[in-house]
């Protein structure tokens, strides 16, 4: 018996060594490989889970574990990835990886965030992240927050002093109307009205329009000084915008681009200004007799081309919102329907004016004139022998057409 129990023992002992040995056999690549493929990502910071994904949408959207479940940890590994990104140019970043993750993961059938995840925390940590990328993107999502949170723009202020990169500043300013008034921010955007990127002068010009900073001295001084910038982009910027501060000191420099055929490119966006300062569709809130008189001296100028008057900001001023039309024809008393009429028809039977241009037109006359006016054009259009005139006819006999049914 006793013989049995050494046997039992010696066998056991055998065992035991046989299976330590093989514990303390070296691992092959493919298990070390496996080992660390199926370690815990949540003991890695969101940085390192983000350079274990390839920079491919796919890759990126490989992080999450759970579509309907993503952490705070996968999100901001997620929004890191901007950090490989490049610009397109100063303000505005190329197509890639990390923009086609953001639009995929607001596809709600398919993905959603852990209950509770706070991403405005997320985005706040970012906006002092060391690449600009990541902070003017950060910097993009604070639209609704500083709408409840005020404060947060202490925040911001702070974040600045990290570095006034373009493309930060250009978030910044792109997402900040709503408090452009706030003494802090105007102090911050003059100053960058001399900036030497002119893609941020631009932006400049598009904070101080749409009626705000009317009331400032400076910001009017800013609007001036942009209107005459040396950048055509940034006085295009500023045509665009100046128009809702419906101000008349600024008709003068807009006249000096309207007047000056080299700046064509951007003689619509200072028509639109004017208009916006005396006609303003759809609420037609808006008078000034000084607009209007160098939007008509405009448009009667001569000779003249196909860029000049361009069409594409011709009908503006035959839309018409009949709700608010007539009560601003009790104020605007130096509007004149027959004037207007007369005008644009001298447009419509120049065959020096592009003939888009001429087709606009018959829209003009059409809103402003008569059937008799818009009959009286065609005969004397049949006379023209310009190549192009085949397309006005067509425009005004299908208009004419049209009128005839009202």
């Amino acid at each position: 018996m006793r013989k049995f129990l050494y046997l039992a023992l010696f066998v056991a002992a055998v065992f035991t060594m046989s299976c330590n040995k093989k514990d303390d056999a070296p691992k092959t690549e493919a298990e070390v490989q496996e080992e660390a493929e199926v370690k815990d990502k949540a003991d890695l910071s969101a940085q390192e889970l983000m350079e274990t994904a390839e920079f491919t949408e796919e890759g990126l959207l490989g992080i999450i574990k759970e579509p309907k479940a993503i952490t705070a940890l996968e999100y901001e590994a997620l929004f890191l990835a901007y950090a490989k990104c490049e610009l397109k140019d100063s303000c505005s970043v190329e197509s890639c990886p990390a923009n086609d993750v953001a639009i995929t993961l607001n596809k709600k059938d398919k993905y959603d965030f852990v209950e509770g995840i706070n991403r405005a925390e997320i985005h706040k940590k970012l906006l002092k992240h060391a690449n600009p990328i990541v902070r003017a993107q950060a910097m993009s999502r604070f639209r609704d927050v500083w709408s409840k949170d005020p404060s947060t723009l202490d925040l911001i202020v702070d974040v600045l002093k990290l570095g006034k990169e373009p493309v930060v500043l250009c978030a910044l300013f792109d997402n900040m109307l709503i408090q452009i008034d706030d003494p802090r921010f105007t102090d911050l955007v003059l100053a960058e009205a001399k900036n030497e990127n002119p893609v941020v002068r631009a932006r400049v010009a598009g904070l101080f329009g749409k009626g705000h900073g009317t009331k400032n001295e400076a910001a009017l001084a800013v609007m001036a000084q942009l209107l005459e910038d040396e950048n055509q982009g940034v006085r295009k910027a500023a045509c665009s915008n100046v128009g809702g501060m419906n101000l008349e000191q600024f008709i003068k420099p807009i006249v000096a681009i309207l007047s000056n055929n080299d700046e064509a490119e951007i003689h619509d966006k200072c028509v639109d200004a004017l208009l916006t300062m005396f006609y303003n569709y759809p609420s037609h809130e808006n008078t000034s007799a000084a607009a209007y008189k160098a939007y008509m001296e405009y448009f009667a100028k001569k000779p003249r081309s196909e860029k000049v008057p361009p069409w594409n900001c011709i009908s503006d001023i035959s839309s018409v919102n009949k709700e608010t039309i007539d009560g601003w024809k009790k104020r605007a008393k130096y509007f004149k329907a027959a004037d207007v009429s007369k005008v644009f028809t001298e447009i419509i039977l120049d065959d020096n004016a592009a003939w888009m241009a001429r087709n606009s037109a018959i829209k003009v006359v059409a809103t402003w004139g008569t059937l008799a006016d818009l009959k009286k054009i065609k005969k004397s259009l049949a006379k023209s022998k310009h190549d192009k005139v085949k397309h006005v006819m067509k425009t005004l006999d299908d208009t004419i057409a049209k009128y005839g049914k009202k």
